[in-house]
């Protein structure tokens, strides 16, 4: 004795007929579902590309405009910065290119002292970690750490798409002790 597709009845009593109709409903919901996935990933990679296709001037326009959107469009607005630090090696926090700046301070084999990094971070960026309790993980750049539970994210940005207060690791360790 079985339960029917749904979790109730007994399947094996009903009719062979109603159990070939309940199949081929089952088989026709899981191919629309699976068209409907496959549409969506299309739909998702058509946005990505669209990020990466952009100009330096486009993306610095959407940034402004995705950031003018608020917490809506927090996640693309963060995507959008990394597509610029990324292809245009800008810096997220002021939208400038460093590396002038940055091999000044550098040693004589062109490595920065970690020290001396740290102090090249824009003010309204160390605001911004001490506000959701991160820090720069040493040596790998742009990658944070929180300094209650120590998971480790991306980015700051990658951070800065929960509330201040809504670390994902702080959040499991309450949870399990």
């Amino acid at each position: 004795m079985s339960q029917g597709p749904f979790g109730f009845g007994n399947f094996d009593e009903l009719p062979d007929e109603i159990k070939q109709q309940i199949s081929e409903q089952m088989a026709e919901h899981r191919a629309h579902m699976e068209h409907h996935e496959m549409a969506n990933s299309n739909i998702r990679h058509q946005v990505y590309k669209l990020f990466e296709d952009q100009s330096q001037e486009n993306l610095q326009m959407l940034i402004i405009l995705l950031h003018s959107l608020g917490k809506k469009a927090t996640y693309w607005a963060g995507y959008s910065v990394a597509v610029m630090h990324r292809r245009f090696n800008l810096c997220p926090a002021d939208g400038q290119n460093h590396d002038e700046e940055l091999k000044s301070v550098a040693d004589p084999q062109g490595e920065m002292p970690w020290e001396d990094f740290v102090h090249t971070v824009p003010d309204d960026v160390l605001r911004k970690m001490n506000e959701y309790n991160v820090n720069f993980i040493p040596n790998e750049w742009p990658k944070v750490r929180c300094e209650r539970c120590g998971m480790m994210y991306v980015s700051l940005e990658d951070r800065m798409l929960r509330d201040p207060e809504a670390c994902a690791g702080c959040f499991s360790k309450s949870a399990h002790g």
